[in-house]
């Protein structure tokens, strides 16, 4: 497959880091097949290359000018860019040796900027992923966390399914669900913490304190007392960024 090996893709390796030949061995008293040492630089990165080549009449030739990037690491739910363009999903693409910068198609997701070096000929380089979540996947992922936690803090019961706004009422208590009021204290989006992993880059996780406040009649045997309590836990929230109206998955630590 020679999609990628074209003057363009040349240039852009280029682009990321010049590809420059430093010194190259002489090949003497050797039979028609030879390995050469080849010392090149790839930006300020200098490699050591050994080059197979077959001699054809006066002149040698490489056996081969290319190597290979490895995507099967790269789930196909992700979209990536290779040195500016979009790359295939599960492929393993055939390029020249280079400078690789490879960057995420998703705005709220970023990878590093440091290019993969395809410093060898005839060889797989395997593309694996570090992706960290940039302000803007933050942000999606808390204002999904917010719709979410609203509908929550809207429910009549003390343990809303898939909720984290919860309580276990003591044996032999019950609360009347009608005067169940849940309520937010203080602000929980202010400083979370936040994981993206590569396995699942668009599958972002978020982690804070929360204190509930929870009121309402509650009755045991023939006593009715009035619930006025407030509930902390640490809580950590996650949502697919790729799917604008949720669903989050919330649990308590």
């Amino acid at each position: 497959d020679t999609a990628w090996l074209t003057d363009e893709a040349l240039a852009a390796a280029n682009k990321a880091a010049a590809l420059t030949v430093e010194s190259v061995t002489d090949v003497a008293g050797v039979d028609d097949k030879a390995t050469v040492a080849a010392t090149v630089r790839f930006g300020e990165e200098l490699r050591q290359l050994q080059v197979p080549v077959t001699k054809r009449g006066a002149a040698w030739r490489l056996d081969g000018v290319s190597t290979a990037l490895n995507l099967a690491a790269v789930p196909t739910t992700f979209p990536i860019t290779i040195n500016g363009t979009l790359a295939p999903t599960n492929a393993t693409l055939t390029v020249f040796p280079g400078a690789y910068v490879i960057a995420s198609g998703l705005p709220e997701v970023s990878l590093p900027k440091e290019p993969v070096l395809a410093d060898a000929l005839g060889q797989a380089f395997e593309i694996t992923l570090a992706p960290t979540l940039t302000p803007a996947g933050e942000q999606r992922l808390v204002t999904l966390a917010k719709q979410s936690l609203a509908q929550c803090l809207k429910e009549k019961k003390l343990a809303p399914s898939g909720c984290p706004n919860a309580v276990a009422p003591a044996a032999g208590q019950t609360m009347s669900e009608k005067t169940i009021r849940w309520t937010l204290v203080g602000n929980p989006w202010k400083k979370p913490t936040y994981e993206v992993s590569a396995a699942q880059p668009t599958v972002a996780t978020g982690r804070s304190r929360f204190t509930f406040r929870l009121r309402g009649s509650l009755k045991q045997g023939s006593l009715t007392f009035t619930v006025d309590q407030e509930l902390p836990y640490v809580v950590s929230f996650q949502a697919d960024l790729t799917n604008v109206t949720g669903p989050v998955t919330w649990t308590r630590q």
